[in-house]
C-alpha cells in the first residue's frame, strides 16, 4: 500500500479480513493513519511501515502475530509507537528522527529486537518482555534509562551501545545471557545486573563516565573484556569463581583488581591502566587454556605505570608469563619454581620479565636463586629483626661485595662495600628493600621495615 487512498478502501473492499497470508509493505508520505486496518489479527509474512506520514502509531491494537519481521523505519513525521502484540518474530524499529516513545508493554517474546537510530527516543517500555535471542539498542541519542524488569534470559546477544545519554541500565531478573555486550555510552553511571550468574562472553568497552562496575552476582563467564573505560575505579567480582580468557586494558582510572574467588581461569591480560596499584588472584593455583591467536601468553602484565602489587601467592602452574614495563612494581608474588620451569629471558621464549622498576627489573631481582647453584644460595642469609631500628646483620659463608638498601619507589638511599652489616638508623620509618650481593655473583633481594 503506497497511498492514504489504498489503506481507505481496504476496509470498503475486504471489511471481513483478519489474516494477511503474505507480507504486507505500507510506505508513501501521504499515509497518515492506520485505521482502516484495525481488525487485522495477524500477518503471515512481513510488515514493513516505512517514508509515512503516520504521527502516532497505534492503529493495530488487534495485531496479535506477525511470522515474519515487523519493521517500522524512516517515518519523519512519527512520534509514537503502541504495539499490542504478546509475541513477535523480529521487531526492527530504526532511524525514525522524531520517534519519543515505543510502549510494548504486553509484549512477552521475540527472536529480535533491534532499537536503532532514533535520535529523539526518550522512552521505551518493554516491561513484560522475559525471552529473547538477541536484543540490540543502539545509537538513540536522547535515550537516558533503559529497564528490562522481566527480561530472565537471552539466548544469544544483548547489545547496549552508542547511546550518548543513556546513564542508567537495568536487569534485574537477568540470570543467563550468551554475549553481553555494553559499549560506548558515554554517560552510562548504573549497570544494574544484579541475578545475572552466567553469561558466555561479558564485554564493558568505552563507558566514559562508569565509576564502578557491579558483577558480584555473576559466578562464571567464559570471556571478560573491560577496557577503555577512562573513569573506571572498581571492578566488583566477589562469587566470580570461573573465566577462560581475561582482558582489563587502557581503564585509566582503576585502582585494584581483586579476584580472590577466581579458581579457575585461562590467559590473563593487564595492560595500559595508568592508576592501577594491584591485581591479587589469592585462590589461584593454575592458569590454564589458550586462546590462540588473541592472547599468546597465560600471564601478560604490561604498562601499569602505577603498579606495586602482583599477587599470585597460590600459584603453582602456568606455562607462559610476560610481566614488563611496570616501573613502581615493588611487590610480585608469584612462586619462584613457576619461574625457574620456563625459559628466560628474551620476548621470544615462554617468560619475559623486563623493565619493571629499578629493584624489579629482571628476573633475578626476584628470584635470585634462578641459574644459581643451590649449595651458594644456601649460603646467602639475611638476619635482622623485623621491625629494625639501628643495623642489619647478614650471616654468609661467602665474601659480601655489596649491600644496597633501596627506598619502596626503587631509589637507592644506602650503599655499602664488602661488609655483612649496615647502619640504617638515620632513615625514616617505612618499608624498605635490601638487596645483598656476594663475591659469587649471588644477589638476593628482600623487604625490612624501619620502625
Amino acid at each position: 500500500m503506497s497511498s492514504q487512498a489504498e489503506i481507505n478502501s481496504f476496509s470498503t473492499n475486504y471489511a471481513e479480513c483478519t489474516e494477511l497470508s503474505g507480507n504486507l509493505t505500507i510506505s508513501g508520505e501521504d499515509i497518515t493513519t492506520l485505521e482502516p486496518l484495525q481488525n487485522i489479527t495477524s500477518i503471515g509474512g512481513n510488515l514493513f511501515i516505512s517514508n509515512t506520514s503516520i504521527t502516532v502509531l497505534d492503529e493495530l491494537s488487534n495485531l496479535e502475530t506477525v511470522s515474519g519481521f515487523l519493521k517500522i523505519t524512516n517515518n519523519a513525521q512519527l512520534t509514537e509507537i503502541s504495539l499490542n502484540s504478546e509475541n513477535l518474530n523480529d521487531l526492527f524499529i530504526r532511524l525514525n528522527p522524531n520517534l519519543e516513545k515505543i510502549n510494548a508493554t504486553g509484549l512477552e517474546s521475540a527472536n529480535e529486537i533491534d532499537i536503532y537510530g532514533n535520535a529523539s527516543l526518550n522512552t521505551l517500555n518493554l516491561f513484560d518482555l522475559s525471552t529473547v535471542y538477541n536484543l540490540l539498542i543502539g545509537n538513540n541519542d536522547n535515550l537516558e534509562s533503559l529497564t528490562f524488569l522481566s527480561l530472565e534470559n537471552s539466548t544469544n546477544n544483548i547489545q547496549i551501545y552508542q547511546n550518548d545519554e543513556l546513564n542508567a541500565v537495568n536487569f534485574p531478573s537477568l540470570t543467563t545471557a550468551d554475549d553481553f555486550t555494553v559499549h560506548k555510552n558515554d554517560s552510562l553511571i548504573l549497570l544494574n545486573i544484579s541475578s545475572l550468574e552466567t553469561v558466555e562472553d561479558f564485554d564493558f568497552i568505552s563507558n566514559e563516565s562508569m565509576l564502578s562496575l557491579d558483577l558480584n552476582s555473576i559466578t562464571s563467564t567464559y570471556i571478560l573484556t573491560i577496557e577503555e573505560n577512562l573513569n573506571l575505579v572498581e571492578i566488583k567480582t566477589q562469587n566470580l569463581n570461573s573465566i577462560h580468557r581475561t582482558v582489563i586494558e587502557n581503564n585509566n582510572e582503576l585502582k585494584n583488581i581483586t579476584f580472590n574467588n577466581v579458581t579457575e581461569i585461562g590467559p590473563i591480560k593487564v595492560e595500559g591502566n595508568l592508576n592501577l596499584e594491584k591485581i591479587e588472584f589469592g585462590n589461584l593455583a593454575e592458569i590454564t587454556g589458550d586462546y590462540p591467536g588473541y592472547i599468546p601468553l597465560d600471564l601478560h602484565i604490561k604498562d601499569n605505570n602505577k603498579l606495586e602489587d602482583i599477587l599470585f601467592s597460590n600459584l603453582n602452574s602456568v606455562e607462559s608469563i610476560r610481566i614488563e614495563e611496570n616501573p613502581s612494581l615493588t611487590n610480585c608474588t608469584i612462586d619462584c619454581s613457576i619461574f625457574e620451569a620456563l625459559n628466560t629471558n628474551t620476548i621470544e621464549d615462554d617468560l619475559y620479565f623486563q623493565n619493571n622498576s629499578s629493584f624489579l627489573n629482571d628476573i633475578s631481582d626476584l628470584c635470585p636463586q634462578i641459574g644459581i647453584e643451590e649449595e651458594n644460595i644456601e649460603n646467602l642469609i639475611i638476619l635482622f629483626p623485623n621491625p629494625v631500628k639501628d643495623y642489619i646483620s647478614i650471616q654468609s659463608k661467602n665474601d659480601i661485595s655489596k649491600i644496597q638498601v633501596l627506598e619502596i619507589t626503587g631509589k637507592q638511599v644506602l650503599e655499602k662495600l664488602k661488609s655483612k652489616s649496615i647502619k640504617i638508623e638515620n632513615l625514616k620509618n617505612g618499608i624498605y628493600i635490601i638487596k645483598v650481593f656476594d663475591t659469587n655473583n649471588n644477589i638476593l633481594t628482600d623487604k625490612f621495615i624501619k620502625g
